[in-house]
């Protein structure tokens, strides 16, 4: 299994929710485990922006709009982590469209355990450790 050193995950914004408060609480703890972590987030405005964890490379796209994510591929292109983290169920569209745009060249997305289980057109891989386990 390759551990990933570098990991960007995405939000529409920090205006709250559960999915939103967990991508952080997972970025934090992915930090303290020497990762690099990228958040894309369309805009950094919202209660949860307290929570941002110091030393996480955090990319604005300057709109909340979840259309704004569809970003995501340029993003991906210049910061060239060795994972993508979808956050939640939410945030599958996004998964799916960076995966279609990036091609062979898309690294590897992993979904919440939760997600797994369930049918998709794009492949879920678990071969990329990015907890504590190896």
């Amino acid at each position: 299994m390759t551990r990933a050193g570098h990991i960007l995950t995405y939000a529409q914004s920090l205006k709250g929710g559960g999915v939103e408060r967990a991508m952080l609480r997972l970025t934090a703890q992915w930090l303290d485990l020497g990762r690099r972590v990228t958040l894309v987030i369309g805009t950094a405005e919202g209660p949860l922006s307290g929570e941002l964890p110091p030393g996480a490379d955090v990319v604005v796209l300057g709109s909340g709009d979840y259309h704004a994510l569809m970003a995501l591929p340029g993003q991906v292109r210049r910061t060239r982590p060795d994972v993508i983290f979808c956050p939640g169920s939410h945030y599958t569209a996004i998964a799916a469209w960076t995966r279609l745009r990036l091609g062979r060249a898309c690294p590897r997305i992993s979904v919440p355990q939760r997600l797994r289980g369930r049918r998709s057109g794009w492949r879920c891989t678990r071969d990329f450790s990015i907890g504590s386990s190896p």
